[in-house]
């Protein structure tokens, strides 16, 4: 098993608990949001949005909540890479726009889409000498 996949089992595992992923979501939002949901709301959904291709870089987690009374999401694109990715602007786009597309669906006398709010976080996770060598110094 890639470390990837672990650590993507690890983070959607995490994200199943509501302590850690109301911590997480307070930790990364920004205040101004943050003081507009309802924090009792938060669920984890089960749903996926990302395409196979990018499966093995990036983890999602799909939460919804209440953002001034009205729906919401809220997505930690968690991003396995070591270089930036110049096209992530149109990733993510392509990532709202499957989000809005099955709320329509499954709201179909919707007068008005939802909030989202992606929170893209690129990590790189090593565990070689140099990561333990940078740390110490």
């Amino acid at each position: 098993m890639s470390n990837t996949v672990t650590h993507d089992k690890f983070f959607r595992k995490a994200m199943q608990l509501p302590k850690v992923n109301q911590a997480f979501i307070k930790c990364f939002l920004p205040k101004e949001i943050l003081n507009n949901i309802d924090i009792k709301t938060l669920k984890k959904e089960k749903t996926t949005y990302i395409d196979e291709a990018l499966r093995e870089r990036i983890s999602d987690v799909v939460f919804t909540c209440k953002y001034r009374n009205k729906p919401a999401y809220f997505i930690p694109l968690v991003e396995h890479q070591s270089t930036n990715d110049p096209l992530m602007s149109y990733r993510v786009h392509q990532y709202m726009m499957a989000i809005f597309s099955e709320f329509l669906i499954n709201h179909p006398n919707a007068t008005e889409l939802p909030f989202i709010y992606p929170m893209i976080i690129s990590i790189q996770l090593f565990r070689g000498f140099w990561a333990y060598f940078i740390l110490d110094t």
